[in-house]
């Protein structure tokens, strides 16, 4: 219950309103609305039905290894949203909704990719043969998920991968029809994603040798630099906020560590700890004249604020507003590992129970 509570997003610098929690705006969108009511479409199973196993499965199809046109065809098919014969024939573009191949059954992508006989023969021609078996009366959303949770990495990955060639092997037939099949084509996808993955390897091999790292953004003489970073500890619901400000030549002038208590998501841990920084920064009356963040989305926020009924919107004009207090200070994203003095102060903040502050100057400039 507690975790529940601090979970929830409160801006106490807005009137209690009513906010759509599916957009990052706080505000309705039907688009937001038509991803809400496919993600909560259940079928047999009570599997899909927690959000938990959604998102897991979608961030491992989301970083699977596999073209990114396989990872479409995947979001495509789970949806219900290729054009086989029934949907077309829904959308009046054909005048049957039965297969063109078996002529016996309306042609949903189900059928499509499981139930045609089609499909079928190059299942039973694979290595997930015994699985076909097993889980062929399923919807395809729950046959992909079953799979999910039945396959290591590789193994969904040629899962995958035969699927959208069983759907490219579909319209070749219906589109060629002297085309001559065949039903044995888990060998070409294997090959296809090994040819795929060496492609990525090499482009990946000549970026690190071709790569060199970008110079850190300059501080003129007589300015400072704030680097801000927020740490968390998921298992005592404690967020750690480090700052340092260091001069034109990189050294430390002064730092700060907070903690606070806390459920809410990273971001707003991130967004906290800037503008804790700021007000810290604007009593003391440090120059500053760059800021730095390793958070990129909060980042872009703030630079492409504007009012909304979003729960961090109000946290978001506060740093705005703060950030006029330093005229002509930019606001950066920088990757993590050249964030490390501030990510360290925020993890060390981790654990205690007072905001500490260290100034290396004998006085405010």
């Amino acid at each position: 219950m507690c975790n529940a509570i601090l979970a929830v997003p409160i801006d106490p610098h807005s009137n209690d309103s009513l906010i759509w929690n599916h957009h990052p705006s706080g505000v309705f969108t039907v688009n937001s609305a038509y991803h809400l009511a496919n993600s909560n479409s259940n079928f047999s199973s009570p599997g899909p039905s927690n959000p938990a196993t959604y998102k897991r499965w979608w961030t491992t199809v989301w970083s699977s290894n596999i073209p990114p046109k396989i990872k479409h065809f995947v979001w495509k098919a789970f949806h219900h949203i290729l054009p086989s014969t029934l949907n077309l024939f829904n959308r009046k573009s054909t005048t049957s909704p039965f297969c063109s191949l078996c002529l016996s059954h309306h042609d949903s992508n189900t059928h499509s990719l499981i139930e045609c006989s089609r499909a079928g023969k190059i299942w039973k021609h694979s290595s997930f043969h015994h699985f076909y078996i097993e889980n062929k009366h399923c919807d395809i959303k729950e046959f992909m998920l079953r799979g999910f949770e039945s396959f290591d990495k590789d193994q969904l990955c040629s899962f995958l991968g035969l699927i959208w060639a069983i759907w490219n092997n579909r319209n070749r037939a219906i589109f060629n029809p002297n085309h001559v099949t065949n039903f044995c084509v888990e060998n070409y996808v294997s090959i296809y994603l090994q040819e795929y993955r060496d492609a990525q390897d090499r482009i990946s091999t000549s970026s690190h040798t071709s790569h060199h790292p970008s110079p850190p953004v300059p501080v003129p003489d007589d300015t400072y630099r704030l680097s801000v970073d927020a740490a968390l500890s998921p298992s005592t619901n404690q967020h750690g906020y480090g700052a340092v400000v260091t001069d034109s030549k990189g050294t430390v002038i002064a730092s700060l560590t907070a903690p606070s208590h806390t459920a809410l998501a990273p971001i707003f841990a991130e967004a906290e700890a800037l503008h804790r920084a700021l007000l810290w920064c604007q009593a003391v009356h440090f120059p500053i004249a760059v800021i730095t963040s390793d958070c990129q989305s909060l980042v872009h926020r703030i630079h492409n604020f504007s009012p909304d009924r979003s729960a961090l919107s109000g946290l978001l004009a506060l740093i705005v507003s703060s950030l006029s207090s330093f005229p002509g200070a930019v606001l950066h994203y920088i990757p993590r590992t050249t964030n490390v003095a501030a990510h360290d102060l925020a993890r060390s903040a981790l654990g205690t129970d007072k905001e500490i502050i260290r100034n290396l100057f004998s006085s405010p400039p």
